[in-house]
């Protein structure tokens, strides 16, 4: 059989006891291990992704990054037993070569749904005013998330739907909104009407007509008592 130039260097070069016909992983063109057989390094790759599986419904495994394994001639001295072939794999490669791997998986969970703050305005109080008179609460909801995993850290997740378990309470704060100058223009008014003699009293529930304590009855009062009966 004639050869070419390339086929006779192969096959001087096989001749070599210092050379062998191997098989090489290769990560990213990094070097990570050899065996004798590709099928050897091709099962305990599989291996390794079993290590990140969890049986998961539509969970996905691979390796990131540029992943090859290469029939070639190898030096002698390279070339590993499949059990340290095997253990190369299953230490995760190198320091150069590092195998990193990506889970993809669907989860379900539930999630709170902050509640929203309703603000009803009090022209009667100042502006830093504000009471709550309906406590919020926050709502449910189930979210179903395609999440991605790299060496076990989250690295995106997305959002495929979101169910409405619990409606969320709106809380409702009263707050004032009067300003300063307001505040004090009341007052001046107030004050010029009493120095004035110009204010009036008026029965403040028209319901009810029946005064219990009198202001000034010998028990302290300041003002007037009125009941319901």
């Amino acid at each position: 059989q004639v050869m070419d130039e390339t086929q006779l260097a192969d096959a001087l070069v096989a001749q070599s006891a210092e050379i062998s016909e191997a098989y090489g992983l290769f990560l990213n063109d990094e070097l990570l291990t050899t065996a004798a057989d590709g099928e050897t390094l091709r099962a305990a790759l599989d291996d390794y992704l079993d290590t990140y599986r969890s049986g998961a419904e539509n969970e996905r495994t691979a390796f990131v990054g540029d992943l090859a394994i290469e029939e070639g001639l190898y030096p002698a001295d390279l070339v590993n037993t499949d059990t340290e072939a095997r253990a190369d794999i299953a230490a995760g490669g190198t320091t150069e070569a590092k195998l990193q791997v990506m889970v993809i998986k669907e989860e379900t969970y539930e999630e709170a749904i902050p509640f929203s703050t309703v603000e009803i305005p009090d022209e009667t109080r100042l502006e830093d005013y504000r009471k709550t008179v309906t406590a919020g609460t926050d709502g449910v909801a189930q979210v179903t998330a395609q999440v991605t995993y790299v060496d076990g850290k989250e690295t995106g997740r997305q959002v495929l739907s979101s169910q409405v378990l619990v409606e969320p309470v709106a809380q409702e704060d009263v707050v004032g909104t009067m300003t300063m100058s307001q505040y004090e223009e009341q007052q001046a008014l107030a004050a010029a009407r009493m120095e004035a003699g110009s204010y009036t009293l008026e029965w403040p529930v028209g319901a009810y007509n029946y005064v219990s304590s009198f202001m000034g009855d010998g028990r302290g009062h300041k003002g007037y008592d009125i009941a319901a009966a």
